[in-house]
């Protein structure tokens, strides 16, 4: 495209009223947005952000462990707890359903 055809554009954004600039810019916007999005989806599926995420976790983590070790074991725990319970839900729909009843039962008389 030519500088005098990008000019004459321009002019005739320029000359838009009001509200019909208004609804250009966030055509454009959305359209710009859209791009980007599709930009960042192909760049994840093809592995270039795998770098840039890896590296921002592991500093993320070691800053963590190094300023705020409290919440930093606090965290673990939690997702080895989280770990845990989903083995147990898993290993739990293998077996035969045992009813709250029994559980209680059972409970009562380890008291």
């Amino acid at each position: 495209m030519s500088i005098a055809r990008v000019e004459e554009i321009q002019v005739a954004i320029e000359s838009l009223p009001y509200q019909d600039y208004i609804h250009l810019r966030q055509w454009f916007s959305k359209r710009d947005w859209e791009k980007w999005d599709r930009q960042i989806e192909a760049d994840s599926e093809s592995g270039k952000l795998d770098v840039l995420i890896e590296g921002t976790l592991k500093g993320v983590i070691i800053e963590l462990a190094q300023e705020r070790r409290d919440l930093f074991f606090e965290m673990i725990l939690e997702a080895i707890e989280e770990i845990g319970l989903a083995n147990a839900i898993r290993e739990g729909r293998q077996n035969e359903f045992v009813s709250e009843e029994s559980i209680m039962a059972i409970l009562e008389r380890q008291a």
